[in-house]
């Protein structure tokens, strides 16, 4: 629990930090030396702790401190530590706002490039503002990582763990990141260095090792990017030192500073060494990962393929004979080995391939083989194919179906044997390999990619999405169904079918409340408290004209933005015939409102006190299909599946109903969720559900929802109060009194669980603090903090080293209960 915040008598509020990282941004104006708190992450221990936008840093660890002076004083102070806040300020906003002007060192640069590392641990050392509009580096903390590997004030984040980020999500992604993870950089360059950067590397180099070898390291950044948890190099840019001395991916680093190092020690080694200094490092004696390309007589290029996922994406216009390479990922090795858009596919593993052949060939095919490509007019081969892709009039599994439905699959491995195209505006799959899991998974041509891992997609990010996803994680398509079929996967809001006549609405009020599918003119929700919904707009209507002149995919956004302005104005939307099968709420003679349940998850929160039987809505999560259907926080559920239900059995019945079912409310006594909330707070608690004396932390995996797992707040936490038989959770043995700490890696709190669980796609990682013996909670190889009987907090680290033995990789030690770095 945080420790409440004081406020002393010179105004100042002192905030105790026990845990990093705290969930704080601080900026300030380019021209003041005042900061502020400019945003507070939900659930971290700075929302906990009554942090708030607006209030001013003032002092860290009993140091007083201002804007450029802050994030050293937090970064290096050592847990736990207090950090003072003025709360009074109301000029925020102002300040942030003044000194516009740039100093030169945070200025865009005319030329830059790409410089990628990994951060193993936090704090990194690196404080970044918004200058410019992008997430640039204003200040490098010495003595920690960020420093030792050559980051500089005016470098722009550009990607951390994968996912590029912006102005608006950089903060969020920084801190939801768990080292190690990848860090991109843009950073100043030469117009010399961007040319050599662009001719990328040589590839990884593979084969029985070589003689050691010894290098001076004499400047840094050095350019020796090494694999996560181990100690061998997985990129060597060209543009940079390391390359130069013959240094390239597949070789190991032994030595830093003549001491031998391994894979936990090299880090903190080389970051401690100050240039020059030498390090030693063997090498394989082949080059066997990316060969360099080769032109053979018949004109062909040939490129040996090593490693999947290849970063290449191949579309075909509908009557072309050969596919074109449309995409090629940076980093990826389809790069490295100098594929270009626009090149054609003809040969896979010796064999010749049309568009309707290669990705069944080269989905099949074991790594290392060859393919070739014909490499000219490729400007013209590209532009062929965006010219023509939506041509294919006389295939109509290719269309848009009148009815749909949701398909939910994961994927296991890769290659998963599904080649998607964009057709019609969408990511569809054009081909599906028999004996690959696609097959299996019952996906089949004519399916449209809607979300992979969680991420909603279209046209423009699938391939990019899909290539970055790591198996296990969840795909969503929308697939073909009948008209009863589809009437069973939604509710009244959403509309399928043959889209209608032609309707003019007029726009009074901004905003109307329309949100947008990204990437097309189709409407994909319509909160009903906005002036769209009382229109007759619904989710699945097409916005075809705004102010009389016709819109598409890329200018609705800005005709509708610049009519915004002179209020009222007309559209023209056209929508479905037919809703689709799910009934509007209806109220029985018995008083009971009653509605169809269609989709789940439903979004609707349920709990009660715990002297209560009487089973009340306590959140119903917007665009949910709940709230679609009028649920309202407060409402009694009385009724599942047609049987009578209290706040002990409503969960099973819920969870065990097969869609569609009807559920009943009782909406005639309001009940006041607040004075609820307070009389849990109030009543004793069962001994199941009170806190535990000792506890440990256990790691599932949910595979499918529903889970079978019911959670309350007791105490000031989400516990788990039943888990239903039959179910997944029970499986897995979570019990009763069980703590939810972490939901696909977000901790969550009594106030953010619901949210958060519910739009987590399966599957995904959870995170329960359970009941344990006192040595069962010193055991852990983890340092943790224990509450003991007396009270009083404790910390111990278990000596990892006695308990561990050593695999047959002389350079892994595990033990069965590590957690990160076990050898599973």
């Amino acid at each position: 629990q945080p420790i409440p915040p004081e406020r002393g008598e010179d105004g100042i509020l002192r905030v105790t930090i026990t845990q990093k990282p705290f969930g704080m941004n601080v900026e300030n104006g380019a021209g003041s030396t005042r900061g502020f708190v400019t945003k507070v992450l939900p659930g971290f221990p700075a929302e906990l702790a009554g942090v708030e936008v607006g209030f001013e840093i003032e002092e860290v660890n009993g140091a007083k401190v201002d804007a450029h002076s802050w994030y050293k004083e937090f970064a290096k102070a050592e847990l736990p530590f207090v950090v003072g806040f003025r709360t009074g300020a109301s000029d925020m906003q102002e300040v942030l706002n003044a000194g516009s002007d740039l100093d030169d060192e945070l200025k865009d640069s005319e030329f830059s490039r790409e410089a990628a590392f990994i951060v193993q641990t936090k704090p990194f050392g690196m404080q970044v503002q918004i200058r410019a509009g992008k997430p640039k580096v204003v200040r490098v903390v010495d003595g920690l990582p960020a420093a030792a590997l050559g980051i500089k004030r005016g470098d722009t984040v550009w990607e951390v763990g994968g996912m590029k980020v912006t102005s608006d999500n950089w903060f969020e992604t920084w801190q939801q990141a768990i080292p190690p993870f990848g860090l991109k950089l843009r950073v100043a360059a030469t117009k010399e260095e961007v040319e050599a950067s662009t001719a990328g590397s040589d590839g990884e180099l593979t084969g029985q090792m070589g003689e050691m070898f010894t290098v001076v390291v004499d400047q840094k950044p050095f350019g020796m990017q090494m694999r996560v948890g181990s100690r061998k190099v997985s990129t060597a840019p060209r543009d940079l030192p390391a390359f130069g001395k013959g240094i390239r991916a597949g070789c190991e680093l032994l030595e830093v500073n003549k001491k031998p190092v391994d894979a936990i020690t090299w880090l903190e080694a080389f970051s401690s060494a100050s240039p020059p200094f030498p390090i030693a490092v063997q090498c394989p004696t082949t080059s066997e990962a990316v060969t360099k390309p080769e032109l053979g007589q018949d004109g062909v290029l040939r490129i040996r393929v090593v490693k999947a996922p290849f970063g290449m994406n191949v579309e075909n216009s509908p009557r072309s004979p050969k596919g074109v390479v449309t995409k090629v990922l940076p980093g990826f090795p389809a790069e490295l080995a100098g594929v270009q858009a626009g090149y054609q596919i003809v040969e896979v593993d010796g064999h010749e391939v049309t568009a309707q052949t290669w990705y069944s060939v080269f989905s099949q095919a074991k790594i290392p083989f060859t393919i070739g490509f014909r490499t000219l007019d490729a400007a013209e081969n590209i532009k062929h194919i965006e010219d023509t892709q939506d041509q294919e009039q006389e295939d109509e599994v290719l269309k848009d179906a009148a009815y749909t439905k949701l398909l939910a699959v994961v994927v296991q491995q890769k290659p998963f044997g599904m080649e998607v195209q964009i057709r019609g505006g969408k990511p569809r799959v054009v081909r599906v390999v028999d004996s690959l899991p696609a097959a299996g998974a019952g996906i089949q041509r004519g399916d449209v990619v809607e979300e992979v891992g969680g991420m909603k997609v279209t046209a423009q990010n699938w391939f990019e999405v899909w290539q970055q996803s790591v198996p296990p994680f969840g795909l969503k398509l929308r697939v073909r169904a009948t008209k009863e079929e589809a009437g069973t996967e939604t509710d009244d809001d959403l509309f399928t079918g043959p889209l209608g006549e032609a309707q003019k609405f007029t726009v009074k009020d901004s905003p109307f409340g329309m949100g947008m599918i990204p990437g097309s003119t189709k409407v994909g929700t319509v909160p009903r408290d906005y002036p769209a919904y009382l229109a007759g707009i619904r989710p699945g209507c097409e916005l075809a004209e705004v102010k009389g002149q016709a819109v598409n995919a890329g200018t609705w956004l800005a005709a509708f933005t610049a009519a915004a302005g002179e209020l009222p104005f007309d559209i023209t939307v056209r929508c479905p015939t037919k809703a689709n099968l799910a009934s509007k709420p209806e109220r029985g003679a018995d008083g009971i409102l009653r509605l169809r349940v269609a989709e789940k998850p439903f979004g609707m929160n349920v709990e009660n006190s715990p002297k209560s039987k009487t089973a009340v809505v306590t959140k119903v999560l917007l665009g949910f299909p709940a709230e679609l259907a009028g649920v309202v926080a407060g409402y009694q559920l009385v009724e599942v599946a047609g049987q009578l239900v209290d706040a002990q059995t409503w969960y099973e019945k819920f969870a065990k109903a097969e869609l569609p079912f009807t559920i009943g409310f009782n909406t005639s006594s309001s009940i006041d969720i607040g004075a609820m909330k307070q009389e849990s707070e109030a009543a004793d608690v069962d001994p199941e559900l009170k806190d535990p004396e000792f506890s440990k932390q256990r790691d599932v995996v949910v595979q499918s929802k529903p889970f079978g797992m019911q959670v309350q707040i007791r105490e000031g936490k989400p516990k788990v109060v039943r888990a239903v038989e039959g179910f997944p959770a029970s499986s897995l043995g979570i019990k009763r009194g069980d703590i939810v700490a972490e939901v696909g890696g977000l901790k969550v709190t009594a106030e953010n669980w619901f949210e958060v669980w519910q739009q987590a796609v399966p599957p995904f990682g959870l995170k329960l603090l359970v009941r344990a013996t006192q040595e069962e909670a010193e055991g852990s190889p983890n340092k943790r903090q224990l509450t003991g009987s007396d009270g009083q907090k404790r910390l111990r680290k278990a000596d990892i080293a006695d308990r561990s033995t050593t695999s047959e990789d002389p350079r892994i030690a595990w033990s069965p209960d590590l957690r990160r770095g076990g050898k599973v």
